[in-house]
């Protein structure tokens, strides 16, 4: 029986984890290990989480490194002591035999936003996924006003890609937008 919008309090010792989730996740898969359940599941699911961090989550982690690499993003370094903390951070994903489709999945917070597309098949072992990382939010939204400013904000935008099994995620700057079709 699926749990419907309840929140949970993240406890801060579970990999540094912090914040409020609300949502629903319907999941349906026969019984079995774990990572076979997965590999055949069925369901779907649509969460936010507000005022937390994703903590030292392995890949947060390597995410956030990729990203310290671009020089733009060096400048200013919102998460520093943090991890990858968000004011909101939500998004949706559908589960169709061991591939989940990500929808409206997005990250934000006042130094940056970030939102994926993609997916990652369990079944398959491989991932790819797209996030577009925007930093300094505060200058996009005056960028839409004043042609200088706009031409700013354009250097302040980067693509990342997120390739390889899920156990094992390669993370590259800079990579083509398109996500590979159904195969």
């Amino acid at each position: 029986r699926p749990r419907q919008h309840r929140q949970r309090q993240v406890r801060e010792g579970e990999r540094g984890f912090r914040g409020a989730a609300t949502g629903e996740i319907h999941f349906s898969a026969p019984m079995g290990a774990v990572a076979d359940m997965i590999a055949a599941g069925n369901g779907s699911g649509s969460v936010t989480a507000v005022d937390g961090t994703f903590g030292q989550a392995g890949w947060a982690t390597r995410l956030l490194g990729v990203l310290k690499t671009v020089e733009i993003f060096s400048l200013r370094s919102p998460w520093r002591n943090e991890g990858l903390s968000y004011d909101t951070c939500s998004g949706s994903f559908t589960l169709v035999d061991g591939r989940a489709t990500l929808s409206d999945t997005s990250l934000y917070n006042n130094a940056y936003k970030m939102s994926a597309t993609g997916f990652v098949d369990f079944a398959r072992n491989e991932t790819d996924v797209r996030i577009a990382v925007n930093l300094f939010q505060s200058i996009n939204r005056v960028a839409r006003h004043i042609p200088i400013v706009r031409n700013i904000a354009g250097i302040t935008t980067e693509r990342v890609s997120v390739t390889g099994p899920p156990s094992d995620l390669q993370f590259s700057v800079g990579s083509p937008t398109e996500v590979k079709s159904e195969n």
